[in-house]
């Protein structure tokens, strides 16, 4: 079971984005120095099938108390999977060593690692977008690189992506390895979507992939996350109807479970 804040925008929320922009720019994705993480890229084992991805894109270099919460509930529902804790931003020596990073750190399954968006790109039908200008344009760059993060987390090792404010109460083994959470009878939402590197999960992780490739909108809020996740399901799936999606509808042996 999960608890999310939903990803619905309004003018005051677009206000109070566009404000986080100014404090914030992306321009740490391609800074190296300051940094005491191990880059994602020179870990000695690719990550398990069934490891756990939170991505914390903004350039702070540093977790709230309450992606903490949603970091550490995780690790302590699912004890056999890694907690992949991803950075955009350089993470330092002295926040390495706050209460928030110790206290994470004494799970033996979680790990911080930090991730360099171009490097994380290269060799993905991504890579070439993620060099252009309209990606460093988006006044929501925190929430499209995020979008563009997990998507491309999913097409290279497959796994659980959950946004840091997703908090969960028990363990999401029993979903399967291909789900998606559901936003409302209209769309679905991938705050918390699962994909394997079956036939199944692979045919869903390129779609989005492909996706972003070609209808990329830096100028819409939700365009590139939960618009992008339903448009690829109602193409894949033989009825548009989020509410009727099962393993018979979706031509799939494993459900989609939307919660």
């Amino acid at each position: 079971m999960l608890i999310k804040r939903s990803r619905k925008t309004s003018a005051l929320n677009s206000v109070a984005l566009i404000e986080e922009k100014e404090q914030w720019n992306a321009s740490c994705y391609d800074i190296e120095e300051g940094n005491t993480l191990e880059l994602f890229e020179n870990l000695e084992f690719p990550p398990s099938l069934n490891s756990i991805f939170f991505i914390e894109t903004s350039c702070r270099g540093r977790l709230t108390s309450r992606q903490a919460c949603s970091i550490e509930a995780a690790a302590r529902a699912h004890p056999r999977s890694i907690i992949y804790v991803l950075f955009s931003a350089p993470v330092s020596k002295t926040m390495v060593k706050s209460k928030i990073f110790a206290r994470l750190l004494l799970f033996y399954n979680i790990k911080f690692v930090r991730i360099l968006f171009r490097d994380y790109a290269k060799n993905t039908p991504l890579d070439t977008m993620i060099a252009t200008t309209p990606f460093y344009k988006s006044k929501w760059w925190i929430e499209h690189s995020s979008d563009i993060f997990r998507y491309l987390t999913l097409y290279k090792y497959g796994g659980i992506y959950l946004d840091t404010d997703m908090l969960v109460v028990k363990s999401l083994e029993p979903l399967g390895y291909n789900w998606v959470g559901r936003q409302d009878n209209l769309s679905v939402n991938g705050a918390a979507i699962a994909l394997s590197l079956d036939k199944l999960g692979q045919r869903v992780a390129k779609a989005l992939v492909m996706e972003l490739k070609t209808s990329y909108r830096y100028d819409l809020f939700g365009r590139n996350g939960p618009e992008a996740v339903t448009k690829v399901l109602q193409e894949i799936c033989s009825t548009p109807n989020v509410t009727e999606w099962s393993s018979e509808t979706c031509s799939a042996r494993d459900a989609y479970l939307l919660l």
